[in-house]
């Protein structure tokens, strides 16, 4: 797999927060191949509590009614247990986000057991006894620590890039709880069809990009609506277009240097992923990017690297923020 920098960290943080996690997940039990395509369920639960589903080929046997549910990250992985109504007993922290859970996650930390992702503890984690383990799929395959625990909980993974929408569906199929997306998943189509109709001519005309900028360098990531951001990924889903100089660029090439930032000159708009109130405020204080057409204008939204990647409520909460930026565009 293609080694990909996570915002928010160095790439040394991310192999080194890979191979702990995914040694704490074959203890609990999580052996895979890295392929995590969906898989249909083999039918309803069993007389024990239990139903098994094919995972990849692979045989997982997971709790009917989960009561001790363990998210690996406070991402994808702690959206599709809210959303599908698990019960949260443990939750890896990933980076350094400014608390657990995402202001647009409807979920409160109250109560659950908080613990590094870069540095798990596998005995705080074994305590938490949980019955089940939502994980990131690139986490798994490790097999060192494997038995390490002595009531392994089963794993399910978790697409750590793609589409969020067949991934969580395919997770509510495996554990037979589909009709528990509806209500979120119609809640984001809605506001879709309302963001689309309301800025209709600006999606149709404008171009604009999804750009984070990265205080090392310093220096500025962007990709078109088919790579790593969710924002990108949304402004696709909307109808939205980017300008040329990023269209074809995947997020994870070699970013924009400051000298070159003037390849974003030609977007309308602009939406901006800033780590912290600390990167914000040194990239205002840039004088080249001040002189950004859309930046002089007034047409930037900011947001930070929580909507980066995610699931229904991320990729929601990145409606709101497109239909916030357009709206700089239709007022000009």
């Amino acid at each position: 797999m293609r080694s990909r920098r996570p915002t928010g960290l160095t790439r040394r943080e991310v192999l080194v927060g890979g191979v702990a996690t995914g040694l704490l997940l074959a203890a609990c039990g999580g052996g895979d191949d890295g392929d995590a395509s969906a898989a249909p369920t083999d039918g309803d639960g069993g007389d024990d509590g239990t139903r098994t589903v094919d995972v990849d080929g692979r045989e997982v046997v997971v709790p009917t009614d989960p009561r001790r549910v363990v998210a690996m990250e406070n991402r994808r992985d702690l959206e599709t247990a809210v959303v599908l109504g698990l019960p949260l007993v443990g939750l890896g922290v990933y980076g350094q986000a400014p608390e657990p859970v995402a202001p647009f996650i409807p979920h409160e930390a109250d109560g659950i057991e908080v613990f590094d992702t870069a540095e798990p503890n596998l005995e705080q984690i074994a305590a938490l006894r949980p019955d089940l383990v939502l994980s990131r799929d690139i986490y798994l395959g490790e097999d060192f620590l494997d038995g390490r625990l002595p009531d392994a909980a089963p794993v399910l993974p978790i697409a750590s890039e793609g589409p969020w929408r067949p991934d969580l569906e395919r997770v509510a199929a495996w554990l037979g709880r589909e009709p528990m997306l509806s209500s979120a998943l119609d809640q984001h189509d809605a506001a879709v069809a309302e963001v689309r109709s309301r800025h209709a001519e600006a999606l149709a005309s404008a171009r604009v990009a999804v750009v984070e900028y990265y205080p090392t360098g310093p220096s500025f990531y962007a990709g078109g609506v088919d790579g790593f951001q969710l924002q990108a990924g949304t402004l696709g889903e909307l109808g939205g277009q980017v300008i040329d100089a990023v269209a074809d660029r995947d997020y994870f090439d070699e970013p924009l240097a400051l000298e070159n930032v003037g390849q974003l000159a030609a977007a309308d708009a602009l939406l901006v992923v800033v780590g912290d109130a600390t990167a914000r405020d040194e990239l205002d204080g840039i004088e080249l990017w001040q002189r950004m057409p859309a930046v002089a204008a007034g047409r930037v939204v900011h947001t930070d690297t929580r909507t980066n990647q995610g699931s229904v409520y991320a990729a929601t909460e990145c409606v709101r923020l497109l239909d916030e930026l357009y709206a700089t565009i239709d007022g000009r």
